[in-house]
């Protein structure tokens, strides 16, 4: 496989790749270089144009809403053959990025998934952070399905089958049927009820989806975009991207937006480092143990069968 570039987007508040805290996406960075990835930032304030070596065009967790010229270069670059992952967080107002979307099928509904599923305890997660085990038909999800992935604080995805540019778009992660969705979700509210109230959409809800999209390139050849959406960026943060599935899920997104489908896999754990917290005391009663004990124990045993 020759090397790919991947552009995360900047600017509006996005999630930085070099960023190592929790929310940051540096993991994401690291494993995206170890599949011969290379990862380059974009910013189109200044020059309202992607590259074209972009292979994938990442848009993770905006703040802010993107120009209309910025929209316009983005669709273009979509119908035109490109690829693109969003990843927008719940309470993130983006009017013009949601209106595209929902050209091509694509809802991004304005609420925060709650799922009261008991199995999702097990794993110590609370009812805002959605325990994924049911997946749709597409390649993304296919090694999946035994697999455990976590979408904290998670918008939901309404797709509609009345969408330009091909096919309807296809369900990858939905929660269970304890979930439902708190509409009209805001950052600012101090409580978020544990129970559905009138008006709150019933789940099982989607939270990522994929799309395929038909258009024409800049030689007025057929061309084929493909889009994934989810609910929260989260899912890829630092603090998640290591929980189950979730980084297989993220990868595989971005390998089946850049046609390496031989790469969808489940990948092999990582050899963790195991450490011995030692204080002076146990330390102490290791040597006396190990290294006077045990042989003077030998020797006191011999000379009795002796």
């Amino acid at each position: 496989m020759g090397e790919k570039t991947i552009y995360f987007m900047d600017g509006h508040g996005e999630r930085s790749i070099d960023d190592t805290s929790r929310d940051g996406f540096q993991n994401l960075k690291n494993e995206l270089n170890n599949e011969s990835y290379e990862v380059k930032t974009l910013m189109l304030l200044q020059k309202n144009e992607i590259p074209a070596n972009c292979e994938v065009l990442v848009i993770a967790g905006p703040k802010h809403d993107y120009l209309p010229a910025e929209i316009e270069t983005i669709s273009k670059f979509i119908e035109g053959g490109g690829r693109v992952l969003f990843m927008l967080d719940a309470g993130a107002k983006l009017p013009n990025l949601n209106k595209m979307l929902a050209g091509w099928g694509v809802t991004v509904r304005d609420d925060l998934v709650v799922d009261l599923n008991p199995v999702a305890r097990l794993f110590g997660t609370s009812p805002v952070m959605p325990l994924i085990i049911k997946y749709g038909s597409n390649p993304i999800v296919e090694p999946m399905q035994r697999t455990a992935t976590l979408f904290p604080l998670s918008r939901s995805i309404e797709i509609s089958k009345d969408a330009k540019g091909g096919m309807p778009p296809e369900m990858l992660c939905q929660t269970s049927d304890d979930s439902f969705g708190v509409e009209g979700f805001k950052p600012s509210m101090q409580q978020i009820s544990s129970q559905p109230r009138p008006g709150d959409i019933k789940g099982p809800l989607t939270v990522a989806v994929a799309d395929t999209i038909s258009g024409q390139d800049s030689k007025d050849k057929k061309a084929e975009g493909r889009v994934v959406v989810t609910g929260t960026s989260l899912v890829a943060a630092n603090a998640y991207l290591g929980f189950q599935g979730n980084r297989d899920l993220v990868m595989n997104m971005v390998n089946w937006l850049s046609a390496e489908t031989d790469l969808i896999s489940i990948r092999p754990k990582k050899n963790e480092s195991q450490h011995l917290n030692l204080n002076q005391r146990q330390m102490g009663r290791l040597l006396y143990l190990g290294v006077f004990g045990l042989p003077l124990c030998i020797i006191i045993i011999g000379t009795g069968v002796w």
